[in-house]
């Protein structure tokens, strides 16, 4: 820079000066010195938290869990072959050998508890070896060595028991009662000499049933007493026919009594831990509860068969009162039916379906009794929708006697004896069922409806076969119940109801060309033909009526039912002013501020298609 410019600059300053002094600005430009910040307060350290280590993930616990299986069994294998090589080498007397593998198991299970100080679940698996390992060596000396007694076997097999179901319980893993009660309700089909009498057949495995059931609701786990319930009945079964010794009182008292045993530990268990049985649970008991009900029902009835119905009401009747009576323990509020409920439910319905209808009441008189549960089966189909899961059952066990009765009559070869009146009971289930269908607030839902109504329809072209002989006069039954099928559709709107006249119609043409046209008069032809074609062209008419009646045009109702009557009036041949004029006479109200006129109707035949 030169002087010139300097000078310049020297003066623009000082005229800015004297501006900010004539403006005093000078004073607000000028920065004030800087305030000297406060020293923040030091943060507060923070506190220390507990280290938390990371849950380990379901891939690493499964694959913990299986190496830990997979040691137990390379122990028990171990074991095995281990007696094998020095029994094979003679080295060991039978007696030594039994004894070290009776101090193997020991030793496992006294590891297994020492680790548990460090890691109870990991540990688990070292005792489960060794309780495995106990019973072998408990069965080798009985069965393969001949060194103990069955009587001394047995009660060996019942102190390892013991010992596992303390294991469990102090492991808290229910693979030691599932062990437990294999091998305890296995012991009498392995050996022998147990089954001496079915008397003390039937005291060891109710006496077992309790044990299983009394640690179940210590240990608060279901499967404790799941599993042996399972065992004491198929377990039994097998011993019994294998001893066959005929004394069949004995297997029926003892089947009731694990039945009583077992409904009222598991009622006292929901009771006592306030836990009702999830749908699994529910499930996992009900395949028991059902083989105990056929296998007793069965075996009474073969030796008893007076006494059979009695036991099975006896058997519903105690269920109930089990329930009722855990369910007022419980002291539930909601009106929600636990899965418990609806378990108790289609027992009891099974029970008294099978006792009332199959085994008291002969079955020429089922289709009238069956017709006597339409009362129940409305009502229950009314029920609000919180009651409806323990009413499931029933429900369906009415409509399945309802529908065999239908069967029957449909079918009568069915049954050796024929019911009474079946032109009658038939046209009960045909008006029943076509009530059920058209009689609002049925209950029905709108799946089912559809099958209620061509099962109506069946009952009453099944009807007319037999009322009539001659095929003319069957063909002009179908024909009119056909058309006013249509008719009553076409009123209802209802183009379900239309569509089942179809099948109608083709039925009746189906039977004209296979049964009608060979073998018949000339006149009955010509009149089966005539009739036929009749039916046929006043069903379509009509049908497409009720298409155009029932066909949505627009999502709106006012606009849709204007289409509809548009389209109405354009299938009677009216021109655009034709309609005009029906609509004003009609007083059907216009959207258009101008009102009805005959572009109105052209523009809307030409956007909706409308003929």
């Amino acid at each position: 820079m030169n002087d010139a410019t300097d000078e310049r600059y020297t003066r623009l300053e000082a005229r800015l000066a004297r501006l900010e002094r004539a403006l005093g600005l000078d004073d607000a430009l000028t920065p004030a010195p800087a305030a000297v910040a406060a020293p923040a307060p030091p943060a507060a350290a923070p506190i220390p938290t507990a280290p938390q280590s990371p849950r380990p993930a379901a891939a690493s616990r499964s694959a913990s869990n299986l190496m830990g299986w997979g040691a137990a069994l390379s122990f028990v294998l171990a074991a095995l072959y281990f007696i094998k090589l020095i029994h094979a080498a003679g080295w060991l007397t039978p007696e030594r050998q039994l004894a070290i593998a009776v101090a193997v198991g020991v030793g496992l299970v006294a590891t297994g508890l020492w680790l548990a100080r460090y890691d109870r679940r990991y540990a688990a698996y070292l005792p489960a070896a060794g309780i495995v390992v106990l019973y072998l060596a408990t069965y080798g000396a009985h069965l393969y060595y001949q060194l103990i007694s069955a009587r001394f076997a047995l009660g060996a097999v019942a102190a390892i028991s013991i010992a596992a179901m303390a294991l469990g319980a102090h492991f808290r893993r229910s693979a030691y009662a599932v062990l437990a009660g294999l091998c305890v309700y296995l012991t009498p089909l392995v050996m022998d000499t147990v089954r001496a009498t079915l008397l003390e057949l039937t005291l060891y495995f109710t006496a077992w049933s309790l044990v299983f059931c009394y640690c179940a609701l210590y240990e608060r786990r279901r499967l404790t007493y799941l599993v042996p319930l399972y065992l004491a009945f198929l377990c039994f079964d097998a011993a019994w026919r294998l001893a066959d010794t005929g004394e069949w009182q004995f297997a029926a008292i003892y089947q009731f009594t694990q039945f009583l045993i077992f409904a009222a530990t598991a009622a006292w268990f929901s009771r006592r831990h306030a836990q009702p049985l999830t749908s699994e649970d529910a499930f996992a008991h009900a395949l028991p509860l059902l083989y105990f009900y056929v296998s007793e029902y069965l075996l009474i009835r073969g030796n008893a068969p007076a006494l059979a119905p009695l036991i099975a009401l006896a058997s519903a009747g105690l269920l109930l009162a089990i329930y009722l009576g855990a369910r007022r323990g419980l002291g539930r509020a909601d009106k929600a039916d636990p899965p418990s409920a609806v378990l108790v439910s289609a027992y009891c319905s099974l029970v008294s379906a099978h006792v009332l209808f199959f085994e008291y009441l002969p079955t020429r008189y089922l289709p009238w009794a069956a017709l006597a549960l339409t009362p129940v089966l409305v009502g229950l189909a009314r029920q609000p929708r919180p009651q409806r899961p323990v009413l499931v059952p029933v429900w369906l066990t009415c409509g399945g006697l309802l529908l065999l009765g239908f069967a029957l009559l449909l079918l009568p070869d069915l049954s050796q004896h024929a019911a009474p009146a079946p032109l009658a009971a038939l046209a009960a289930y045909a008006l029943l069922l076509y009530a059920v269908y058209f009689v609002p607030g049925s209950g029905v839902p709108g799946s089912l409806a559809s099958g209620v109504l061509y099962a109506a329809h069946g009952a009453a072209m099944v009807l007319v076969l037999r009322l009539f002989d001659g095929a003319l006069a069957v063909s002009i039954a179908w024909a009119l119940l056909a058309v006013a099928t249509m008719l009553l559709a076409l009123k209802r709107e209802d183009r379900i109801l239309g569509q089942s006249a179809l099948v109608i119609f083709g039925a009746s043409a189906l039977k004209v060309l296979l049964f009608d046209l060979s073998g018949s008069a000339p006149v009955i032809r010509i009149g089966v033909l005539v009739v036929l074609g009749s039916s046929l062209y006043a069903g379509g008419w009509l049908y497409q009526g009720l298409l155009r009646r029932t066909v949505v045009l627009h999502p709106d109702a006012t606009i849709n039912a204007q289409l509809t009557r548009i389209a109405t009036l354009c299938a009677e041949g009216l021109n655009d002013e034709g309609i005009v004029d029906r609509l004003r006479a009609e007083g059907v109200a216009c959207l258009a501020k101008e009102g009805w006129h005959a572009a109105l109707v052209a523009q809307i035949r030409r956007d909706y298609s409308l003929g």
